[in-house]
């Protein structure tokens, strides 16, 4: 493979394992509440500002049995494998269709050089375009402050 195959391959590879799906809402995609908010709202059936306990349950009843892919009323393991799969393809064919931005049914180098990083965006505490060392140890700093936290659970 030639080094701008293998940098294009390597760069999809990173954004499609990263979980990458953010920006046109992609983390919550096959879901019609993106934000924590909309959520929220969603789940609070009664409009009380409170999540009850049937409330929440019901939310999860309603997005287990959205699996019954045979309208049977009944989930079963295969159905619950296959419901999986098929929002998994939606989400990775979003997501290739937001980073093919000429629509030509191909991610080439300068489509996803020319897309906004969201993760450049967070490391870039000053917002001047460019990452300082101090920016970059902040980071390592924050990342290691979070792995010693999960140590300790």
């Amino acid at each position: 493979m030639n080094k701008p195959r293998l940098t294009l391959a390597a760069a999809l590879g990173a954004l499609l394992v990263g979980g990458a799906f953010v920006g046109a809402g992609m983390a919550g995609e096959g879901s019609k509440h993106h934000s924590s908010e909309e959520r929220f709202k969603a789940m609070d059936s009664d409009g009380d500002g409170k999540i009850s306990t049937d409330e929440f349950k019901a939310r999860h009843s309603a997005k287990l049995m959205e699996s019954d892919l045979n309208s049977d009323g009944k989930v079963t393991f295969e159905e619950m494998q296959e419901a999986r799969e098929k929002r998994r393809e939606a989400r990775a064919k979003a997501f290739f269709d937001l980073l093919d931005t000429d629509k030509d049914g191909a991610v080439t180098e300068a489509e996803l050089k020319a897309r906004p990083d969201p993760r450049f965006a967070k490391l870039d505490a000053d917002k001047d375009g460019v990452l300082s060392a101090d920016e970059l140890k902040a980071a390592r700093g924050h990342g290691r402050k979070h792995d010693d936290n999960r140590d300790m659970d």
